[in-house]
Protein backbone atom coordinates (compact mmCIF):
# COMPACT_ATOMS: atom_id res chain seq x y z
CA UNK A 1 0.00 0.00 0.00
CA UNK A 2 1.36 3.55 -1.17
CA UNK A 3 1.00 6.42 1.60
CA UNK A 4 0.02 9.62 -0.36
CA UNK A 5 1.18 12.49 1.80
CA UNK A 6 0.11 15.19 -0.20
CA UNK A 7 1.47 19.23 -0.44
CA UNK A 8 -0.59 21.83 0.36
CA UNK A 9 0.26 23.52 -2.40
CA UNK A 10 -1.68 20.27 -4.40
CA UNK A 11 -4.89 20.22 -1.30
CA UNK A 12 -6.14 23.91 -2.55
CA UNK A 13 -5.60 22.82 -6.58
CA UNK A 14 -7.77 19.64 -5.58
CA UNK A 15 -10.15 22.02 -3.47
CA UNK A 16 -10.37 24.35 -6.36
CA UNK A 17 -11.29 20.53 -8.70
CA UNK A 18 -13.27 18.64 -6.68
CA UNK A 19 -15.54 21.83 -5.24
CA UNK A 20 -15.16 21.50 -1.82
CA UNK A 21 -18.84 21.79 -0.40
CA UNK A 22 -17.05 23.36 3.17
CA UNK A 23 -18.90 26.86 3.62
CA UNK A 24 -16.99 30.07 5.27
CA UNK A 25 -17.84 29.90 8.79
CA UNK A 26 -19.93 32.91 10.35
CA UNK A 27 -17.95 36.18 11.43
CA UNK A 28 -19.78 36.17 14.97
CA UNK A 29 -17.21 36.31 17.76
CA UNK A 30 -17.59 34.03 21.17
CA UNK A 31 -19.53 35.55 23.73
CA UNK A 32 -18.52 33.35 26.63
CA UNK A 33 -20.60 30.48 25.78
CA UNK A 34 -21.09 28.62 29.16
CA UNK A 35 -21.44 25.02 29.53
CA UNK A 36 -20.97 22.21 32.65
CA UNK A 37 -19.98 25.23 34.19
CA UNK A 38 -16.31 26.05 31.52
CA UNK A 39 -16.54 28.71 29.14
CA UNK A 40 -14.10 28.24 25.55
CA UNK A 41 -13.07 31.61 24.32
CA UNK A 42 -12.91 35.06 25.39
CA UNK A 43 -15.41 37.42 24.93
CA UNK A 44 -15.40 39.52 22.15
CA UNK A 45 -12.66 37.40 20.25
CA UNK A 46 -13.21 35.81 17.21
CA UNK A 47 -14.37 31.72 17.65
CA UNK A 48 -12.16 29.18 17.29
CA UNK A 49 -12.50 26.93 13.98
CA UNK A 50 -12.08 23.56 14.50
CA UNK A 51 -11.67 21.32 11.33
CA UNK A 52 -12.56 17.54 12.09
CA UNK A 53 -13.87 14.03 10.38
CA UNK A 54 -16.61 11.93 10.40
CA UNK A 55 -15.44 9.94 13.83
CA UNK A 56 -16.75 8.06 16.48
CA UNK A 57 -19.26 10.17 19.05
CA UNK A 58 -19.36 12.95 16.10
CA UNK A 59 -22.61 14.26 16.81
CA UNK A 60 -21.55 14.22 20.78
CA UNK A 61 -18.38 16.25 19.37
CA UNK A 62 -20.08 18.81 17.18
CA UNK A 63 -22.49 19.14 20.20
CA UNK A 64 -19.63 19.69 22.90
CA UNK A 65 -17.88 22.37 20.26
CA UNK A 66 -20.85 24.16 20.13
CA UNK A 67 -21.68 24.30 23.19
CA UNK A 68 -18.05 25.60 23.98
CA UNK A 69 -18.55 28.48 21.59
CA UNK A 70 -16.50 27.03 18.77
CA UNK A 71 -17.29 26.89 14.62
CA UNK A 72 -16.96 23.49 12.80
CA UNK A 73 -15.94 22.29 9.89
CA UNK A 74 -16.20 18.69 8.57
CA UNK A 75 -13.62 17.52 6.28
CA UNK A 76 -14.54 14.81 4.21
CA UNK A 77 -11.73 14.36 1.59
CA UNK A 78 -8.65 16.49 0.62
CA UNK A 79 -10.20 19.46 -1.28
CA UNK A 80 -12.19 19.74 1.99
CA UNK A 81 -8.82 19.98 4.15
CA UNK A 82 -7.49 22.33 1.62
CA UNK A 83 -10.58 24.27 1.80
CA UNK A 84 -10.19 24.09 5.92
CA UNK A 85 -6.97 25.54 5.53
CA UNK A 86 -8.04 28.13 3.42
CA UNK A 87 -10.72 28.98 5.30
CA UNK A 88 -8.25 30.16 8.20
CA UNK A 89 -8.96 26.58 10.73
CA UNK A 90 -7.04 26.98 13.66
CA UNK A 91 -7.66 23.94 15.52
CA UNK A 92 -8.18 20.28 14.75
CA UNK A 93 -10.08 17.38 16.41
CA UNK A 94 -8.72 14.09 15.18
CA UNK A 95 -11.86 11.48 16.52
CA UNK A 96 -11.98 7.52 16.97
CA UNK A 97 -13.09 4.89 14.15
CA UNK A 98 -11.67 2.20 12.69
CA UNK A 99 -8.03 0.72 13.14
CA UNK A 100 -5.32 2.26 10.86
CA UNK A 101 -4.01 0.77 8.06
CA UNK A 102 -0.72 -0.79 9.42
CA UNK A 103 1.18 0.34 6.39
CA UNK A 104 0.88 3.82 7.97
CA UNK A 105 3.60 2.48 10.22
CA UNK A 106 5.74 0.05 7.91
CA UNK A 107 4.02 -3.00 9.19
CA UNK A 108 1.53 -5.58 7.03
CA UNK A 109 -1.32 -6.69 8.55
CA UNK A 110 -1.46 -9.15 10.90
CA UNK A 111 -4.48 -8.24 13.40
CA UNK A 112 -5.37 -4.99 12.21
CA UNK A 113 -9.07 -4.85 10.42
CA UNK A 114 -7.85 -1.84 8.31
CA UNK A 115 -11.33 -0.35 6.66
CA UNK A 116 -11.33 3.24 6.17
CA UNK A 117 -8.52 3.64 3.31
CA UNK A 118 -9.35 7.13 2.33
CA UNK A 119 -9.75 8.40 5.76
CA UNK A 120 -6.92 7.13 6.68
CA UNK A 121 -4.91 9.50 3.53
CA UNK A 122 -6.91 12.61 4.89
CA UNK A 123 -6.57 12.08 8.58
CA UNK A 124 -2.72 11.00 7.64
CA UNK A 125 -2.48 14.53 6.15
CA UNK A 126 -4.48 16.46 8.60
CA UNK A 127 -2.30 15.06 11.46
CA UNK A 128 1.01 15.62 9.37
CA UNK A 129 -0.11 19.83 8.87
CA UNK A 130 -0.96 20.06 12.30
CA UNK A 131 2.49 18.72 12.98
CA UNK A 132 4.33 20.64 10.47
CA UNK A 133 2.52 23.82 11.81
CA UNK A 134 1.73 23.26 15.10
CA UNK A 135 -1.93 23.67 14.85
CA UNK A 136 -3.70 23.41 18.36
CA UNK A 137 -5.16 19.64 18.46
CA UNK A 138 -7.07 17.09 20.09
CA UNK A 139 -6.48 13.52 19.24
CA UNK A 140 -9.05 11.16 20.34
CA UNK A 141 -8.60 7.51 20.28
CA UNK A 142 -7.88 6.37 16.38
CA UNK A 143 -6.69 9.74 16.31
CA UNK A 144 -4.09 9.46 19.21
CA UNK A 145 -2.91 6.55 17.48
CA UNK A 146 -3.16 8.12 14.28
CA UNK A 147 -1.11 11.39 15.68
CA UNK A 148 1.33 8.88 16.71
CA UNK A 149 2.08 7.17 13.63
CA UNK A 150 2.40 10.13 11.59
CA UNK A 151 4.82 11.54 14.30
CA UNK A 152 6.99 8.32 13.67
CA UNK A 153 5.78 5.82 15.74
CA UNK A 154 4.53 2.31 15.56
CA UNK A 155 0.94 0.53 16.81
CA UNK A 156 0.27 -3.03 18.20
CA UNK A 157 -2.38 -3.99 16.04
CA UNK A 158 -4.23 -6.15 18.54
CA UNK A 159 -3.30 -5.41 22.29
CA UNK A 160 -4.39 -9.44 23.55
CA UNK A 161 -2.39 -10.91 20.81
CA UNK A 162 0.99 -8.76 20.68
CA UNK A 163 0.96 -7.13 23.96
CA UNK A 164 -0.82 -9.53 26.14
CA UNK A 165 -3.25 -7.48 27.67
CA UNK A 166 -7.17 -7.99 27.90
CA UNK A 167 -9.48 -5.05 26.14
CA UNK A 168 -9.86 -2.78 28.84
CA UNK A 169 -13.33 -2.31 30.61
CA UNK A 170 -15.41 0.80 29.24
CA UNK A 171 -14.31 2.84 32.66
CA UNK A 172 -11.22 2.26 33.89
CA UNK A 173 -8.23 4.18 35.25
CA UNK A 174 -5.45 5.90 33.99
CA UNK A 175 -2.49 7.46 35.78
CA UNK A 176 -1.38 11.08 34.29
CA UNK A 177 2.10 12.21 34.32
CA UNK A 178 1.80 14.83 37.05
CA UNK A 179 2.97 17.96 34.83
CA UNK A 180 1.66 16.80 31.47
CA UNK A 181 -0.24 18.77 29.59
CA UNK A 182 -3.18 16.49 29.99
CA UNK A 183 -3.46 16.86 33.78
CA UNK A 184 -2.77 20.44 33.36
CA UNK A 185 -5.92 20.69 31.59
CA UNK A 186 -7.81 18.46 33.39
CA UNK A 187 -6.98 20.09 36.87
CA UNK A 188 -6.99 16.94 38.89
CA UNK A 189 -6.20 17.58 42.61
CA UNK A 190 -4.86 13.60 42.37
CA UNK A 191 -2.94 12.16 38.96
CA UNK A 192 -5.90 9.73 39.04
CA UNK A 193 -8.32 10.08 36.89
CA UNK A 194 -11.63 7.38 35.73
CA UNK A 195 -11.97 7.27 32.21
CA UNK A 196 -13.87 5.44 29.25
CA UNK A 197 -12.43 3.69 26.43
CA UNK A 198 -13.61 1.39 23.48
CA UNK A 199 -10.24 0.37 21.51
CA UNK A 200 -8.16 -3.41 20.66
CA UNK A 201 -4.92 -1.13 19.63
CA UNK A 202 -2.81 0.84 21.53
CA UNK A 203 0.34 3.03 20.82
CA UNK A 204 3.60 0.47 21.15
CA UNK A 205 6.51 2.86 19.84
CA UNK A 206 6.53 6.10 21.57
CA UNK A 207 7.83 8.98 18.53
CA UNK A 208 10.66 10.56 18.88
CA UNK A 209 10.93 13.49 21.11
CA UNK A 210 7.15 12.70 22.49
CA UNK A 211 6.38 11.11 26.20
CA UNK A 212 3.82 9.31 27.68
CA UNK A 213 1.24 11.58 29.56
CA UNK A 214 -0.81 8.90 30.66
CA UNK A 215 -0.96 4.89 31.43
CA UNK A 216 -3.83 2.51 32.19
CA UNK A 217 -2.41 0.18 35.48
CA UNK A 218 -1.67 -2.50 33.05
CA UNK A 219 0.47 -0.46 31.26
CA UNK A 220 -1.12 0.86 27.36
CA UNK A 221 -0.51 4.14 27.04
CA UNK A 222 -3.45 6.62 27.39
CA UNK A 223 -1.82 9.94 26.30
CA UNK A 224 0.88 11.77 24.14
CA UNK A 225 2.22 14.55 23.67
CA UNK A 226 5.33 17.09 22.61
CA UNK A 227 7.30 19.83 24.69
CA UNK A 228 7.18 21.92 21.72
CA UNK A 229 3.55 21.55 20.08
CA UNK A 230 0.07 21.97 21.17
CA UNK A 231 -1.12 18.74 20.87
CA UNK A 232 -2.90 16.64 23.38
CA UNK A 233 -3.76 13.07 22.74
CA UNK A 234 -5.78 10.81 24.65
CA UNK A 235 -6.97 7.22 23.68
CA UNK A 236 -10.27 7.55 25.91
CA UNK A 237 -12.74 9.78 24.80
CA UNK A 238 -13.65 13.07 26.43
CA UNK A 239 -16.30 13.68 24.37
CA UNK A 240 -18.57 11.07 25.50
CA UNK A 241 -17.71 12.27 28.82
CA UNK A 242 -19.81 14.03 31.08
CA UNK A 243 -17.39 14.99 34.06
CA UNK A 244 -15.87 18.27 34.70
CA UNK A 245 -11.99 17.00 33.91
CA UNK A 246 -13.88 16.19 30.37
CA UNK A 247 -15.14 19.64 29.65
CA UNK A 248 -11.89 20.92 30.71
CA UNK A 249 -9.53 19.29 28.23
CA UNK A 250 -11.76 20.41 25.60
CA UNK A 251 -11.88 24.04 27.25
CA UNK A 252 -7.98 24.23 27.73
CA UNK A 253 -7.47 22.83 23.91
CA UNK A 254 -10.03 25.41 22.43
CA UNK A 255 -7.94 28.24 24.22
CA UNK A 256 -4.70 27.43 22.58
CA UNK A 257 -4.41 30.49 20.59
CA UNK A 258 -0.76 30.65 20.66
CA UNK A 259 0.89 29.63 17.53
CA UNK A 260 1.14 31.76 14.29
CA UNK A 261 -2.23 30.39 13.15
CA UNK A 262 -4.08 32.13 16.07
CA UNK A 263 -7.01 33.96 14.75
Amino acid sequence: MDIKRTPPSERVDMQKENKSKLKPPSKKTAVGVQGKGVVAGRKGQPKPLVVTTLGSFHDSILRRLKLMGAEVLVAQNLADMGAAINLGADHLLLPGGADVHPAYYNQSVAYASPSAELRDELEYNLADWALREKVPTLAICRGHQMMAVAAGGTLYQDLAKEAGVRKHPNWHGIVMHPTSPLRRLARTQTTYMEVNSYHHQAVCRVPAGWYVTAMSRDGVIEGLAHPDLPIITTQFHPEAMSTPEAFRIFEGWLAARWTKRSR
